[in-house]
């Protein structure tokens, strides 16, 4: 995080501040910036995306809130929710707040974060959105565009092309590769100039996480100007089932800058939208689960595709699915285990392994 603080702090207004409305008690702006006495509180606007002040909360994972300040002397920098303090800390430490997330889905948590010095406060509000556990896997958005590949060259008829306002901070993201039917992943070796349409390729030096990994922060670098990390943004990034799923930040820098994909060749026989008929069987008949053997649950599951992303995600036997309630329930065994523990249970389906247990996800980096 240290390093991460230091590389946002450094950059100028051109390279992804926004700066909040400031608050000053006992002076005005202009002989504050006269004196070299001031305070500035910033959410990086690269993490905001298209104007958006939420921020997703993934339940059971480590999630990183942003707010970095500077002035003169350090300000102390607090998060506050609900008039409880949360963290107090001075700007040369680490001021990012981590958030372990167990609300309910589908409710909001209001944060705060103060800066304050002796010429004042500065304050920056965020409103987080309690996601379900495995909502960044079954439920990204995904981008189909085939120029983000790092073999695609700038084409030099249009516009350069520029991240500057292409994503939301409250989304995550997959992308799709429509010309090979592959997904693809962000690539992790120096992409040449120009390549992705655009004039500073950004790429992923320290490679992607493993799947037990969870949701990640990892640097992105960008080549410019001869240098394969000239300047640098941090992301999240999880490994999912069958493609790998980014929050990504805007690349609000002062030259044109995109982020840069490859094909995930790796993964080419897997994708949980095609892979249900071919991997898993409906037995028992309609209003059927086995029993007494959930190792996870979760509600809002739109479909067996679904499902089979959390029952992988939890190296699951076999799963039950209500689709009427969209309730997905994965085991740790099969009914060939337990034939007395398939049993009758209203709105469900039984679906029972064919073959082999698929694995997903193994060598990939």
């Amino acid at each position: 995080m240290e390093e991460e603080r230091n590389e946002r702090r450094n950059t100028g207004r051109k390279d992804g501040w926004r700066f909040c409305k400031r608050k000053f008690s006992d002076s005005n702006e202009e002989s504050i910036v006269k004196s070299k006495y001031f305070l500035h509180t910033a959410f990086i606007e690269e993490r905001i995306g298209l104007g958006s002040y939420s921020v997703p909360l993934y339940h059971g994972y480590q999630n990183v809130l942003p707010c970095h300040s500077y002035g003169y002397p350090a300000p102390y920098i607090a998060w506050v929710s609900n008039g409880v303090v949360l963290q107090n800390r001075t700007s040369d430490q680490d001021t990012n707040l981590v958030v372990i997330a167990n609300g309910t889905k589908g409710t909001t948590t209001d944060y705060e974060c103060w800066a304050s010095n002796i010429h004042g406060k500065d304050l920056y509000s965020i409103t987080a959105s309690h996601t379900g556990r495995y909502d960044m896997c079954i439920k990204p958005e995904e981008v189909r565009d085939p120029s983000r590949n790092r073999f695609s060259k700038q084409d030099t008829t249009k516009a350069i092309q520029n991240d500057k306002d292409s994503f939301d901070a409250s989304k995550m993201y997959s992308f799709f590769n429509p010309l090979s039917s592959l997904y693809m992943k962000l690539t992790t070796s120096c992409p040449p100039p120009s390549s992705c349409g655009t004039g500073a390729p950004g790429w992923l030096p320290d490679g992607h996480p493993k799947p037990e990994d969870g949701i990640v922060r990892r640097k992105v670098c960008f080549h410019y100007d001869g240098n394969c990390c000239y300047k640098a943004l941090y992301i999240d990034v999880t490994n999912c089932p069958g493609m790998y799923v980014y929050g990504l930040v805007n690349t609000v820098l002062d030259f044109a800058a995109r982020y840069c994909f490859e094909d995930d060749k790796k993964n080419e026989a897997f994708a949980p939208f095609r892979s249900v008929p071919l991997l898993f069987a409906p037995v028992g008949g309609s209003n059927t689960a086995l029993v007494n053997h959930v190792i996870a649950k979760d509600d809002g599951i739109e479909d067996t595709s679904q499902c089979l992303i959390v029952c992988m995600m939890n190296k699951c036997r076999s799963l039950n699915f209500d689709k009427l309630n969209k309730i997905c329930e994965v085991n740790d065994v099969t009914k060939d285990e337990y034939p007395r523990d398939l049993s009758a249970k209203p709105g469900f389906q039984y679906y029972h392994p064919m073959g082999q247990p698929v694995v997903v996800n193994k060598g990939r980096n």
